[in-house]
C-alpha cells in the first residue's frame, strides 16, 4: 500500500518531507508509485551495507530523476532482548526520553512512534494497547476523530513497547551491520 499512503501523505501541508527507507535490494515496478516518487517532498533512503549490491536501484532512481540518499550504516544498537522489563512509570518516561522519537513505523495501517512497538505489537510480543498508535484505516473514525487521536499520541509521556526496550542505556550495545548468523 506504499502507493496510497504516500499519496494520502502528499496531500497535507503540515507534511514537508516524506523519507522512504530501503536496503536497496528491490527496484519499484509500479509505473505510479515511480511517478509519485518524483515528488519534491520525496527522498528514498538507501540503508549502505557492505554485503548489498544497491547499485542496480541506484541507477533505477537516478533514471527516473527520483531524489535519494545513500545512509551509511557502520553499526546497528541492540535495544534488549524484546522482554517485558515491567518498569514503573518513572522509568518508562526516562526510557521514552531516552528515544530519539524519530523512527515512526507503519505496519497493517497502524502508525506507531516506534519499530519496536508496531512489529512487537505485530508479533504478539508486546500487548496490543490501543493508546500507542493510529490507526488509520479505521473507518469509524473520522478524519478530525483521527487528527486529535494523533495529537494525543504525539503527547504521550511514554508507551507500552518502552517496558520492552534498553536503547539509551548501557545496557544497550552495538551490533556489527548486515553480519548474517550462522547456521
Amino acid at each position: 500500500n506504499l502507493y496510497d499512503i504516500t499519496k494520502e501523505l502528499l496531500k497535507s501541508d503540515k507534511i514537508q518531507r516524506i523519507e522512504i527507507v530501503t536496503n536497496g535490494t528491490i527496484v519499484p515496478k509500479d509505473k505510479k508509485l515511480i511517478n509519485l516518487l518524483k515528488k519534491k517532498k520525496i527522498i528514498v533512503s538507501i540503508s549502505e551495507y557492505p554485503i548489498v549490491n544497491y547499485s542496480k536501484v541506484v541507477d533505477f532512481l537516478k533514471q527516473n530523476n527520483i531524489t535519494y540518499k545513500i545512509d551509511k550504516m557502520s553499526f546497528w544498537m541492540n535495544y534488549g532482548t524484546p522482554y517485558k522489563r515491567n518498569k514503573n512509570k518513572k522509568e518508562l518516561t526516562k526510557q521514552y526520553s531516552n528515544c530519539n522519537n524519530v523512527c515512526r513505523s507503519l505496519i497493517n495501517g497502524q502508525l506507531h512512534l516506534c519499530p519496536r512497538s508496531s512489529h512487537g505489537t505485530d508479533l504478539g510480543i508486546i500487548k496490543n494497547n490501543e493508546d500507542d498508535y493510529l490507526n488509520l484505516l479505521d473507518t469509524n473514525l473520522s478524519i478530525e476523530e483521527k487528527k486529535e487521536k494523533l495529537r494525543k499520541l504525539l503527547k504521550r509521556k511514554y508507551i507500552t513497547a518502552c517496558d520492552y526496550c534498553d536503547f539509551g542505556t548501557k545496557k544497550s550495545t552495538k551490533i556489527p551491520v548486515a553480519e548474517q548468523l550462522k547456521k
